[in-house]
């Protein structure tokens, strides 16, 4: 069971992202409020409330280079390394074509990756 208070901090962190709920008190004021809102959302220019109006939230994607390197199993590569890695290399491809030496010289977060970390992403991909 969740607190009327947690539920309105909820609801408020939802307003703050940009979701706007709509409270109602039974199904028929639920169908009337979606129909109102419906039937404004189809007007071309909405020009009264534009102070008010709030920003969408854009979620950046995340590289596929970088979800795919993190996908290989058992190369032990984390979102760090993998955007390391796509930073250096490219492609997946072309760290893929590249000697266990020449990968293990990428620096993640400043520091080396190594040799064995090059080799179980190499082991990985049947190198």
């Amino acid at each position: 069971h969740v607190s009327y208070a947690g539920f309105q901090a909820w609801l408020s962190q939802l307003d703050k992202a940009g979701i706007t709920s709509v409270k109602t008190m039974d199904m028929e004021t639920t169908a009337y409020a979606i129909v109102a809102l419906y039937n404004n959302s189809l007007k071309l220019e909405h020009t009264t409330l534009n102070r008010y109006v709030k920003e969408h939230i854009v979620i950046k994607g995340q590289s596929p280079y970088v979800h795919s390197l993190m996908g290989l199993k058992n190369a032990s590569v984390g979102e760090e390394r993998a955007k390391a890695l796509v930073e250096r290399f490219g492609t997946p491809w072309n760290l893929f074509n590249q000697d266990d030496t020449e990968i293990a010289a990428t620096l993640v977060s400043g520091k080396m990756l190594g040799l064995s970390a090059a080799r179980k992403i190499l082991t990985a991909i049947g190198r």
